[in-house]
């Protein structure tokens, strides 16, 4: 089975922690993924007044920026890195 063992290889080179051998594609506590979530869900759900919604844009975003460069700087896996910095890349381009 040469294309198992194909697959099992890149989805190891992908996912796994080079220092602890476990598969990692996420992991918790996150605090500044926290915060954006919490961000954008007070946002989608109306739970402070229209005044803040914009403070709250800028909350989250700046907490998405923060666990994007974190991801790329110290992501435990290529499948990591690579998150953070298509996250990092859409939080900037979305900016003005």
């Amino acid at each position: 089975m040469p294309c198992v063992d194909r697959v099992r290889r890149v989805a190891d080179w992908w996912f796994r922690d080079r220092s602890t051998g476990r598969w990692v594609a996420g992991q918790g506590p996150n605090p500044a993924l926290v915060v954006a979530v919490g961000a954008l869900l007070a946002r989608t759900f109306g739970a402070f007044p229209a005044s803040t919604d914009e403070a709250l844009r800028w909350f989250g975003t700046g907490a998405w920026v923060v666990w994007g460069l974190d991801e790329v700087l110290r992501g435990a896996s290529p499948f990591r890195r690579l998150l953070g910095a298509l996250v990092l890349g859409w939080q900037v381009a979305g900016l003005r």
